[in-house]
């Protein structure tokens, strides 16, 4: 009896021992599972925080690339209302001078008419008149003179501000426009340039992506900055291996 029991005591034992180390092992694997899991759930709040800074971003940058659509438009409106109102001060020193210049050529006439037998004392009046005249369209055509400078002005800031607004909403470009790749964002395919909207940079142009005279691929350009803008990465325009890097060249080849 003694025997029996000595067995089943031993029995127990080691079915407790397995048992023990079966527990042992799960609950490694457990805290195996558990430790990646916290690894994963901490990087995908890092990329969440990456991504909520980078919308933010983005953001930020429409609503200037708004501004400065808005800032456009307005300084078109100017222009052209300020080369309406010069054009409009224009005309009437034109009719100012015309209406002097009628006057002297009747002035003209009678101190002709008195040389060859008119009414006395007419000459001199006239003579002060017409040198009076004289004096008035030599000051208005030279206040003419200045108007029609700023005149030119306005109209050559007119046509610069339009083909800004046509360059803008047709996306096109000066070709050979170039520049570098300060940043790249491989998670959301886009990167940074070194050109803005003060090089002439459009959104929705194509450029080439240029390493040590070779083409890497393209990237369309998404939104502008004064000195900076986005562009997205074209996937299917990656040479095979290659991938887009800072200190890349972009140039633009035209439309």
């Amino acid at each position: 009896m003694p025997s029996i029991l000595l067995y089943l005591s031993a029995v127990l034992l080691v079915a407790s021992a397995a048992l023990g180390y079966l527990n042992h092992t799960h609950l490694k694997e457990k805290t195996a599972e558990l430790r990646k899991t916290t690894s994963d759930l901490n990087r995908t709040v890092g990329e969440l925080g990456t991504t909520k800074k980078e919308l933010k971003s983005t953001g930020e940058q429409l609503t200037a690339s708004k501004a400065k659509v808005s800032e456009l438009e307005g300084s078109l409106a100017a222009a052209k209302s300020e080369a309406e109102r010069l054009n409009g001060q224009i005309a009437d020193f034109q009719s100012q001078i015309a209406a002097r210049q009628t006057e002297i050529d009747q002035l003209k006439s009678q101190l002709a008419g008195a040389g060859s037998g008119g009414r006395p004392g007419v000459p001199g009046d006239a003579e002060k008149r017409l040198a009076e005249l004289q004096a008035q369209v030599a000051e208005l055509s030279q206040v003419k003179a200045s108007l029609d400078d700023k005149l030119a002005a306005a109209e050559s800031r007119v046509k610069s501000l339009v083909a800004a607004e046509q360059r803008r909403q047709a996306g096109l470009m000066a070709k050979g426009l170039s520049g570098e790749i300060l940043a790249v964002n491989q998670a959301w395919n886009f990167v940074v340039l070194s050109l803005g909207d003060r090089q002439g940079v459009t959104a929705n142009a194509e450029m080439i992506v240029m390493r040590r005279g070779a083409m890497v691929g393209r990237v369309k350009i998404t939104s502008v900055e004064p000195s900076q803008s986005i562009a997205d990465i074209v996937p299917s325009s990656l040479s095979p291996g290659l991938a887009v890097q800072p200190g890349d060249r972009v140039i633009y080849p035209g439309s």
